[in-house]
C-alpha cells in the first residue's frame, strides 16, 4: 500500500498532468479511484481542488499549485 505522502505527490502529478493535457476525465477518475479517492471537490472562495478518501481528506491543493 501506498505511504500517505506518495499518495499525495501521485494527485498532484495526476493534476498537473490533466492541466497541460486534459485528455480523458474518466482515465483521470480511474486512476484518482486506484488511489483511494471517493470524493473530489472545488471551493470555490479559496480557489482549491479537495480529494477525499473513505474517510478523510488526502490532500488540499491549491489551483495556483498546479498552474
Amino acid at each position: 500500500m501506498m505511504e500517505l505522502k506518495e499518495i499525495k505527490n501521485t494527485i498532484f502529478q495526476l493534476c498537473r498532468e490533466r492541466s497541460n493535457n486534459s485528455g480523458s476525465f474518466e482515465e483521470f477518475t480511474t486512476q484518482l479511484s486506484k488511489l483511494g479517492v471517493v470524493r473530489q471537490t472545488y471551493d470555490v472562495i479559496k480557489n482549491e481542488l479537495l480529494f477525499y478518501s473513505k474517510n478523510t481528506l488526502l490532500l488540499s491543493l491549491a489551483i495556483s499549485d498546479i498552474d
